[in-house]
């Protein structure tokens, strides 16, 4: 909250009389106000609000969906909460604005299944190597992303073909994770025509873990 306010200070003069005098006129004061903490139960309900917003929305483009508040807000209760620098711009960011990067240009979104299955895929604008995709199971509340990346900390050394970093709050190991997602993943792996080198996920922990070994089966 942001507020004017006078500053004044008292003089005493030489009879010992005292005056007040303005020091400083229309101070722009900004209160601070208390936060409140939300509770578990509440981000569960307005993170439901917020996927039967998902469903009932018809957006054809990414930009039409991607940057409303709902979405920011959905993403922001479904999706780890770790900053991590892929080169995708200067100093970390979070993951949500990582993926965010390669829908700068609006591209398709699909739907499956009456709309329990939204998806969409995008490349980072002048550097279409580095792509993106989100999965969003809107029965089961779930958000996953896919970033393909080449650099991951600093630009120290290329990572090869390209990495992969798949993220969601919703699952605690990458083995919990939806076949669907993977056919959907297999099929845009194949349709971009990429292979990543390594492939590391975070689940609700908040950790890296690497899983390349695990990925092999969904080549």
């Amino acid at each position: 909250m942001i507020m004017n306010s006078n500053i004044y200070g008292i003089f005493e003069l030489a009879n010992k009389n005292k005056i007040i005098l303005p020091l400083k006129m229309n101070y722009v004061v900004e209160k601070k106000t208390e936060t409140k903490t939300k509770t578990s139960a509440e981000i569960a309900e307005i993170s439901s609000l917020n996927f039967e917003w998902l469903k009932k929305r018809n957006s054809s483009s990414t930009h039409s969906l991607i940057w409303e508040d709902e979405f920011e807000q959905l993403s922001e209760y479904n999706i780890p909460s770790k900053s991590l620098f892929l080169g995708f711009g200067k100093g970390e960011r979070t993951l949500f604005k990582n993926l965010r990067v390669m829908f700068g240009a609006p591209s398709d979104v699909k739907y499956d299944d009456d709309k329990r299955y939204i998806y969409a895929d995008g490349c980072r604008p002048h550097s279409c190597r580095q792509k993106g995709l989100f999965w969003i199971d809107t029965e089961d509340k779930v958000i996953i992303g896919v970033l393909r990346h080449f650099y991951l900390h600093d630009y120290d050394g290329l990572l090869g073909d390209g990495d992969f970093l798949i993220f969601s709050k919703g699952y605690e190991t990458f083995d919990e994770i939806s076949d669907v997602f993977f056919k959907v993943l297999k099929e845009w792996i194949k349709e971009k025509e990429i292979s990543p080198t390594k492939v590391r996920f975070i689940g609700a922990d908040n950790s890296i873990k690497d899983v390349t070994k695990e990925f092999e089966k969904y080549r």
